[in-house]
């Protein structure tokens, strides 16, 4: 029998979900999936991807460490995400998709997205960014590089101190638990995340809908684009940064930068039709940039790209 919650994911299931289809009655989910290494296109069950072996599990030292006994290995992916943060982007995400429903029942050209809503969406795509395995890899990487400058002082003063240069000499690496690093510094760091929620809110946000669900989405669900040349620091939001991501497979969520583009202002939370150019930019970004798997909910990945589609990111989305 397989050992609960061995596979960890780093793209949540209930998120998946929605860009799923179910087997038969109260089956299991399944993806139609492409996949990057083999170029194949195949169905693939929701459980199965976006998440590696005990990719969250703590390691038998960190915890022997600590002096709180009500941390074990599964703390992480158990009580952080699976009770608290998960049911709750489950929440986060029905309740956007009624309120997308109710506006095109309704006619409305834009969503009634109040400021608690706003702030829960911000919240869940801040964790989501931040729980994701190139993250963890930036994180981890300036912490060796840290620890290494730090070694390097240490054993220059001991081999001083101690008349023996030699010692200055040795090879020497400090270890540390990975996972719990990349909580500290990133999805379980409440700066960082209060940061990252409070810069995704403040942008000015589009929806464009498709009926024809042509949305792709990935193992990167969250694309961040930033146009004419524009370079920034390491955040979801800067200057002249658009941020895409498919909420549903007929949904997506644009967010614009305010100050670049400030005269977005009054067109706040617009509902809009999405045309050809806008469904292929975005899924543009999905097939270019993710790691191993872009997913379909048609099946369709006849998207061929060229030069043209090289051109195409360069230029910003156009309303």
């Amino acid at each position: 029998m397989a050992t609960p919650h061995k596979f960890q994911h780093y793209v949540p299931q209930c998120y998946l979900r929605h860009f799923a289809h179910q087997d038969k009655k109260n089956g299991p989910f399944y993806l139609h999936a492409f996949s990057k290494e083999s170029m194949n296109i195949f169905d693939v069950p929701v459980d199965k991807v976006c998440g590696a072996k005990d990719f969250y599990s703590l390691s038998d030292d960190f915890i022997q460490n600590r002096k709180d006994d009500s941390v074990n290995s599964l703390s992480l992916e158990v009580d952080y995400f699976a009770k608290n943060d998960e049911p709750q982007y489950s929440e986060t995400l029905k309740e956007v998709e009624g309120i997308f429903k109710d506006a095109i029942e309704n006619h409305k050209d834009k969503l009634s997205i109040d400021n608690d809503l706003r702030k829960a969406i911000s919240f869940h795509i801040a964790i989501q960014h931040l729980r994701l395995p190139f993250i963890r890899e930036k994180i981890n990487q300036k912490t060796d590089t840290f620890l290494e400058k730090i070694t390097k002082i240490v054993q220059a003063g001991i081999a001083l101190e101690q008349g023996k240069p030699e010692l200055a000499d040795l090879s020497l690496k400090a270890k540390y638990d990975k996972v719990a690093n990349h909580a500290r510094f990133g999805f379980a760091n409440i700066d960082r995340v209060k940061e990252y929620t409070n810069s995704f809110a403040e942008g000015y946000w589009f929806f464009f809908y498709s009926f024809d669900n042509n949305f792709y989405t990935s193992d990167i669900p969250i694309q961040y684009y930033q146009p004419n040349n524009l370079k920034g620091v390491d955040r979801p939001i800067n200057y002249g940064s658009e941020i895409m991501f498919p909420i549903l497979p007929n949904l997506l969520l644009v967010s614009f930068d305010r100050n670049y583009y400030s005269n977005y202002k009054e067109n706040d939370c617009s509902l809009l039709k999405a045309n050809k150019r806008l469904v292929h930019f975005s899924n543009y970004f999905h097939m270019k940039y993710a790691k191993q798997f872009v997913f379909s909910y048609t099946g369709n990945f006849d998207m061929v790209f060229n030069d043209e589609d090289d051109k195409l990111i360069k230029q910003n989305i156009e309303l």
